[in-house]
């Protein structure tokens, strides 16, 4: 029997060097070990001494430069490279044997271009939850996580009873832990990047994973690697800079995809969507009952300003093609329910 093929692991970093520790250690504990580790680090300031700081086995990059989430990881990436490569947030700890569950899902699916796993972390009750999986998207093109809150063992039991269908419910995984098949990728997109910079943070993997979609790409889903997840530490769970640029760059998205009469169309139901995050925040004492609710309206307004008024980037429209989207796009749309519920609860 051929030995599976290693991983590449690829993670951009941002913030205190220190705290991407646990993820080292739970990637030096792997039963399948990686091929390499690399990091891109963009700062906002780096001690040249922490080139060696997690030993030979690690490549830590750092430039004086913010390239954001989706350009660091194309440096990384390199269209050139062979094998598979694992893309895995600065702020996750691998489950010991989350490789190797990657690399068996490869052999069974050997046509894939991603595949995509779990991110858990723990509920209020102490039990394992879900974090992030697959994603679906809302009508104004948000991905959002479904499965979030689930315990965990329910949750992977049902989701390998229905891992054939996956693929048919989600638009693709979240992007914080999945894995691309660098042959299969080049097979359908040459020697493209997988992520579009112009979009710098958040929302680069609705892009990606439509511009898989619309090319015929395989993603495909495994439930049981799994990645502990300490949700969103670099920006926070309800920062203005993480609500600045969703709401900008899903403005772009629709822009880019149908035009501004897709965001008119939207318009009402993202208000009826802020609205019912700032009802859920404000019932669990949240930012909208503890005076934060201002700085998180500016962005809000800002983003909505600049997804409107600035023009769309131009690498976004050559990123996602002339087809633009896949024509069973809204296939892959939320339950409402699900489109309206608070991201991070």
């Amino acid at each position: 029997m051929t030995a599976p093929a290693a991983f590449d692991v690829l993670v951009t970093s941002y913030g205190p060097i220190a705290l991407l520790q646990p993820l080292i250690d739970s990637l030096r504990a792997q039963t399948l070990p990686p091929r390499t580790i690399s990091i891109w680090h963009n700062g906002p300031q780096f001690d040249p001494a922490m080139r060696t700081h997690f030993g030979a086995d690690v490549s830590l990059q750092f430039t004086g430069e913010n390239l954001g989430y989706g350009g660091a990881c194309n440096r990384l990436f390199d269209g050139e490279k062979d094998g598979r490569a694992l893309v895995v947030n600065p702020d996750v700890e691998l489950q010991p044997d989350c490789l190797q569950s990657l690399a068996e899902a490869f052999a069974e699916n050997p046509s894939a271009v991603i595949i995509g796993g779990a991110l858990v972390n723990q509920g209020p009750d102490g039990s394992e939850r879900v974090n992030a999986y697959g994603q679906r998207l809302t009508m104004d093109l948000v991905g959002v996580n479904t499965d979030r809150g689930r315990e965990v063992p329910v949750f992977v039991q049902d989701a390998l009873r229905g891992k054939g269908e996956a693929g048919s419910r989600y638009l693709g995984p979240s992007g914080a832990l999945f894995a691309v098949d660098r042959e299969n990728w080049r097979a359908r997109f040459g020697a493209d990047a997988p992520f579009c910079e112009s979009l710098f943070l958040y929302m680069e993997d609705v892009a990606l994973w439509l511009k898989v979609r619309r090319a015929g790409g395989e993603i495909e889903f495994c439930p049981t690697a799994l990645g502990r997840h300490r949700f969103s530490e670099s920006t926070g769970q309800r920062s203005a800079m993480k609500l600045y640029h969703v709401e900008r760059n899903r403005l772009w998205l629709l822009r880019a995809l149908w035009g501004n009469a897709a965001v008119a169309a939207s318009t009402p139901f993202s208000v009826l969507r802020m609205g019912a995050y700032a009802w859920a925040a404000r019932l669990k004492g949240g930012a909208a009952a503890t005076g934060e609710s201002g700085p998180l309206m500016k962005a809000l307004l800002r983003g909505w300003n600049d997804g409107l008024r600035l023009p769309v980037p131009e690498e976004l429209v050559r990123y996602l093609g002339a087809e633009r989207a896949p024509s069973d796009l809204w296939s892959y749309m939320a339950p409402l329910h699900e489109q309206l519920r608070d991201p991070t609860a």
